[in-house]
């Protein structure tokens, strides 16, 4: 360990907002990609450097990732101006989108970026105070809080707790 800022490498995006640690190696979305937006960032700490991968197709902002039983996560804002969520099952080589569905339909949202984040075995997006659970193919709607001023969620490995302040009233939810 050192105390000392070293330059590990250069990005070409115009921001970096999060940094995960998935499987012993960091993981950085590309949340606004310098090169053509036909394909979205994901940048990896490997040996020593960052390897780029630009694997999300039409993933012109990708803001935040999640990790669970070796699926890959990653909310994107398409280049189509809707938000969804690619899933990877090959830590990030390949990315197809996995739909959401409320009421029976497919939704995309151009309103608001996706959260996503792990609840035990559970994946959810949370998008325009819209939460939504992967089912091993698609995103189903759980519920809504169009109320909800402001959200927090707490991860644990095997157990979580999402906490809504609803007119001032605060909620904690359980897993």
């Amino acid at each position: 360990e050192s105390s000392k800022w070293e330059n590990s490498g250069t990005l070409l995006d115009e921001e970096i907002n999060s940094f995960h640690l998935i499987e012993d190696t960091v993981y950085i979305p590309g949340v606004d990609p310098m090169e053509s937006w036909d394909w979205g960032n994901l940048y990896l700490l490997q040996n020593g450097g960052w390897q780029t991968r630009r694997t999300i197709p039409n993933g012109i902002h990708c803001f935040d990732l999640a990790y669970q039983d070796d699926v890959l996560f990653a909310a994107v804002k398409t280049s189509a101006d809707y938000h969804q969520v690619a899933v990877s099952h090959d830590m990030g080589k390949t990315f197809v989108y996995a739909p959401l569905i409320k009421n029976g339909e497919t939704i995309s949202s151009p309103e608001f970026y996706y959260d996503l984040f792990v609840i035990g075995n559970d994946v959810f997006a949370f998008c325009d105070y819209e939460l939504y659970r992967y089912d091993g193919s698609q995103f189903l709607h759980v519920t809504s809080w169009k109320e909800t001023i402001k959200t927090k969620y707490y991860n644990t490995p095997s157990s979580g707790v999402f906490s809504g302040e609803v007119n001032d009233d605060t909620r904690l939810y359980f897993s």
